[in-house]
Parts: C-alpha cells; structure tokens; sequence
C-alpha cells in the first residue's frame, strides 16, 4: 500500500480546508485513530471545516491525479497497491454514495473514511475466487454441479452496509466477495488484499467485517503480499479468519504463497457447504462438508499477475 502523502501547497485558495495532519496535532486534538494511520495523508473534516462537496471535490481529484500519474510509474512504483487518505472527524449526517469512490471503507466506530484505488493486485482475488468455483469445484474436481455453482455469484466494488454495533452504519468495498445469487444478505466469505505495509489496515478491514457483520459475514480471506531483494521478488501469505465463540476474530489458517512451502501435501483453505451456499443449500448437502481454495492455484494466477511488472516469486 503506498505511502502518499498530501502535502500543504501554500499557492492554494484559502478555502481550499485540505492539509496534512501531522502526529502532534491529532495527539493533541485526541483523535482516535487505529495505529495503521501513520504515513498517510490524514485530513480533519471538522478542523478543516469540510462541507460534503469539498471533500469528495478533493477525493476525486487527487485520485485522477494518480491515475494519470499510473502510466509513467517506474517498476517500483507499480507494484504500491492504493493511494490511501483518512479522512476524520466526520460528521454523523455523512454518507458516502457507492458511485462516489473507487473503493471506499467508512468506518463510523472511529469516524474515519478511507478511500484506496486498487490495482492488479487486488483483481487476482476474484480471478482465484472464479476458477475455483468454475474450474476447480465445477469442472476439475466436480465438488459441485453447474447447477449449483449458478447458484453462487463472485463480486467486486459492491458497498456493503453494516449493521452490527459498534461498527453500526459502517461501509465497506471489498477487493472480493462470494455469495449467494440474489441474496440481499451480506456475503458469508469476503476477501482482502493488501502489500506489508498495509497489513495493519488488512486487520482492520477483518476486524470492521467480521465484527460489524452480525454473523452473516463468516468468513475473512486476507492476501498479503511483500516485496524482497531489491523489490524484484513477491512473497505472499494468505490468511483465513472466522469469528470466534468470544465475539473475536480467530486466525485460523495461513499458508505461504510465495515462497512455496518444501511439502508434498496439498495446500488448500477449507471452507463449508454451509458457508458458501447459505439458504441455497441442495438439501441433498452436509452443510459441513468442505470445499477447498487451492493456493497453488491462487499462486498460479499470482505469477502471471505479476510477470508484467517484471516480479518474480520469492525462491
């Protein structure tokens, strides 16, 4: 995840209200903020006095500023995943439209909106999510049938409302989701990518989901990739969360993408019937049966993923 600050521009409109705030000054203004915000650009809509209009004025703009900027990135610079500004101290009236943002987390327990603009890196999610549902469980391993598998649908960009205190009124933009088709339930299995700076924000995400989902969310995938030697390798993990009987996240899997782990036993996350398939489960099915994600798959796409930018698997 990049680091891009916004740096006060003194040639700007005195109205223009958008400036960096440093760490003494949201000490100072106790602002409650998670430990992931450092390096980033953090803007006060309330010290700033930000109307609705200016704030999402200046979002746009700056993110079509990266866009243009993407084409003349060097190697290195192509593999930063979003540009991420928090805004705080927004008010309680907010709420930020689907069509406003790329990808948008509207976090209302901390009154922080993120907003990100993803890159290839994050596409990979729903192309692994895809052939395994449609390559792997329907036409390789034939876990399930055409019928079944056009009873599940995979999606991207979709804001998702949560409705579980203190996360109440919250929003999030997956990279990825897997639920039923037409269900207007939140989806059971959700997926995150992130690069290793990012991974405190990939926590929160999991946390925002798992937590502020009142159940229905089951299950959080997190893809966290990292750079080595010269930022020329990839290496990746990949993590599986589910909600505990506490209330609280509970790790529980994670595997490693790159490097590929020196074992002869298939690596895979498990997943239920259950849990994918929700009410459409066939009554024919064991709702505990697995299905499983397979990582040599997920490496598969990762590889040529990554190729064009000239990236190479860790060894």
């Amino acid at each position: 995840m990049s680091k891009t600050r916004f740096q006060p521009q003194p040639e700007s409109p005195p109205d223009s209200g958008v400036e960096l705030i440093s760490p003494t000054d949201l000490q100072s203004s106790k602002s409650s903020l998670p430990e992931s915000w450092e390096l980033t650009a953090v803007i006060s809509a309330k010290k700033y006095n930000l109307s609705y209009e200016s704030l999402l004025r200046f979002v746009l703009g700056e993110l079509k500023k990266w866009t243009l900027k993407e084409s003349d990135l060097s190697r290195s610079d192509l593999t930063r995943e979003v540009a991420v500004y928090y805004f705080t101290e927004i008010p309680s009236e907010f709420n930020p439209s689907e069509a406003d943002f790329s990808r948008i987390t509207w976090d209302s327990k901390f009154a922080i909106l993120r907003v990100k603009m993803p890159t290839e890196g994050h596409d990979l999610a729903q192309t692994w999510i895809q052939h395994s549902l449609y390559l792997e469980w329907m036409e390789r391993t034939k876990t399930i049938s055409p019928h079944e598998a056009s009873l599940l649908q995979v999606q991207v960009g979709t804001t998702l409302e949560l409705p579980t205190s203190p996360f109440t009124k919250s929003k999030k933009q997956p990279d990825c989701f897997l639920r039923p088709l037409g269900s207007s339930s939140l989806p059971p299995i959700v997926l995150e990518v992130g690069w290793s700076e990012s991974r405190p924000r990939l926590i929160e995400d999991m946390e925002l989901l798992l937590q502020g989902g009142g159940g229905q969310i089951q299950v959080v995938i997190l893809i966290n990739w990292s750079l080595r030697q010269n930022k020329t390798k990839v290496a990746g993990t990949v993590e599986l969360w589910r909600l505990g009987q506490n209330g609280q996240p509970s790790l529980q899997q994670s595997e490693s993408i790159f490097p590929s782990p020196n074992t002869l036993q298939p690596q895979h996350l498990e997943v239920t019937f259950g849990e994918v398939f929700q009410s459409q489960l066939l009554p024919s099915r064991n709702s505990s049966d697995k299905l499983y994600l397979d990582i040599d798959l997920l490496s598969d796409i990762a590889v040529q993923t990554f190729q064009p930018l000239r990236l190479s698997p860790a060894p």
